[in-house]
């Protein structure tokens, strides 16, 4: 262990400690392994069960700011709990943390939150969610993160996590991916929907679950897409009006949604909707 500057005398659970962290750190199992089989003889002392705790939540927060899921599994089924706020930032929890660009960001919040599921709506000194934090700083490199977070976290209101797009500090094609993905998350009130960013092309992707949730809420999922996509759906509903003129049945549900959402998100298919009309007027 000397080359993670283990020293035999002075105070050992601080020696132990900062072992603890830096083989976590630096994914070290075996040494990790060794400092925790030690913990059981330092639980027996006469030693604060506060020091212990923070050793293990502050290996914990080394395992996951490293991505080293192993070692923070390790250090999970040891006792280490994710709600311990000892060692973080803002009085913020881990999850808090690993919502801001960790590798292994995903799989990190999906260990964390099977662990402790409530760290989920845990909230930092700002008054933020784990969710909230990776919106602030949305990019490339935390997008699967949040978008994890947004699927696991019980619905936040909607006017809270709008706020917080409107504000992030990320990259502007992240931020409106997580728009799409927040609305095929929950419903949002017309006065939600008054604080989406209009045009917003990315919400043609959420066309088919607003539709199926609510035809008031798509109309005004529509009235945010760009010009373009709001012409070419006008034209496939036309032709698939047409369409159902024609049949003895209704035309099946997903084949229309289908149709719609096509139409949005093929800027090509305009030619052929377009055809499709010229046909039938013939």
């Amino acid at each position: 262990m000397a080359a993670y500057g283990w020293l035999v005398d002075g105070n050992e659970v601080l020696h132990l400690a900062i072992t603890l962290q830096r083989a976590a750190a630096k994914g070290d199992e075996r040494v990790l392994g060794d400092c925790l089989a030690r913990l059981p003889a330092a639980t027996k002392a006469d030693v604060n069960p506060r020091l212990l705790r923070t050793a293990l939540v502050g290996a914990l927060y080394s395992a996951c700011s490293s991505g080293q899921l192993s070692c923070a599994r390790l250090l999970l089924d040891a006792g280490a709990d994710p709600r311990d706020r000892a060692g973080t930032s803002l009085e913020c929890t881990l999850l808090h943390d690993v919502a801001k660009r960790v590798p292994n960001g995903p799989a990190m919040v999906r260990m964390l939150v099977a662990a402790a599921p409530d760290v989920l709506q845990a909230r930092d000194s700002l008054g933020h969610t784990p969710l909230q934090a990776a919106i602030h700083c949305l990019g490339q490199d935390n997008l699967d993160t949040a978008l994890t977070l947004l699927h696991l976290s019980p619905q936040q209101p909607a006017a809270e996590l709008l706020a917080t797009l409107r504000q992030s500090r990320g990259t502007p094609d992240c931020v409106v991916a997580l728009y799409a993905a927040l609305v095929i998350k929950q419903p949002l009130s017309p006065a939600d929907w008054q604080q989406v960013p209009s045009p917003c092309g990315a919400l043609g992707a959420a066309l088919p679950t607003v539709l199926r949730r609510s035809q008031a809420e798509a109309a005004l999922l529509v009235a945010h897409l760009p010009p373009a996509a709001r012409l070419r759906l006008r034209t496939a509903a036309l032709c698939l009006a047409r369409a159902q003129r024609s049949m003895p049945a209704a035309l099946p549900a997903s084949l229309v949604t289908g149709w719609l959402v096509l139409a949005v998100a093929e800027p090509g298919v305009e030619a052929l909707l377009n055809s499709a009309l010229l046909d039938d007027a013939a």
